[in-house]
């Protein structure tokens, strides 16, 4: 979030917090609740639920102190923003990123959740309403305009952030129309599964899954070649 804000590229203002002895510091955010915490460091989610989503100091105390507990790493507090969820892909192919089509998470009225995200159910939870009520949708429905900057604000960060082999953008649009980067993921899932969104965006260009894992594999050859 740093090196995004060092380069003009728009995230949610945010604090980390190392102990108890730090929570001070989110009194800089104290005029952009709602707020969410998450976990600093975990992978696919873990620990956001919808109580990561806070309105109050109190609430935030408490998030704050059960993330400390539950998985013993600094929090990582940002401004919550409301709005549309988009993700985008890259792809490598032969040392250059191709951008994959957007996919939206969707969150249907029949999601039933006051805070509109995709917390650790949404992912892996088959049984939870949360899991079956936040489909994408690829190629997402969004204006040429607004494709084409998350796509400039992707090659952007493949660039600076010196990504490799294949990573995902996530953004939350806000009521303006303006996005903010979420997170930069460099490994995303990759399995052969209908509901992984790589895979998908890699099917809207009529990537299937054998070649898709191919692509990647002679990606990183091609780079070892030339780095030799």
């Amino acid at each position: 979030k740093k090196a995004l804000l060092k380069n003009n590229i728009k995230t949610a203002p945010f604090v980390t917090i190392e102990n108890s002895d730090q929570i001070g510091l989110t009194d800089r955010l104290r005029n952009e609740y709602p707020l969410i915490v998450k976990p600093i460091a975990s992978d696919g989610s873990e620990g956001v639920t919808q109580k990561s989503v806070v309105e109050n100091r109190k609430q935030l105390i408490k998030a704050i102190t059960n993330n400390f507990k539950l998985f013993h790493q600094p929090a990582l507090v940002e401004k919550y923003i409301t709005g549309k969820e988009i993700n985008v892909a890259i792809l490598e192919i032969k040392g250059l990123p191709k951008i994959l089509p957007a996919s939206e998470i969707t969150f249907p009225k029949e999601f039933g959740q006051k805070y509109k995200i995709v917390d650790f159910e949404s992912k892996w939870r088959p049984e939870t309403p949360q899991y079956n009520n936040t489909p994408a949708v690829c190629p997402a429905k969004i204006s040429s305009s607004l494709l084409q900057e998350l796509q400039a604000v992707v090659v952007k960060i493949w660039k600076i952030m010196d990504l490799k082999g294949y990573a995902r953008v996530d953004f939350r649009i806000d009521k303006n129309g303006d996005p903010f980067v979420l997170e930069i993921n460099v490994n995303p899932d990759i399995e052969n599964n209908p509901v992984v969104g790589f895979p998908r965006a890699a099917r809207a260009i009529g990537l299937d899954y054998k070649n898709l894992i191919l692509t990647i594999v002679d990606s990183a050859m091609h780079r070892a070649k030339f780095s030799s």
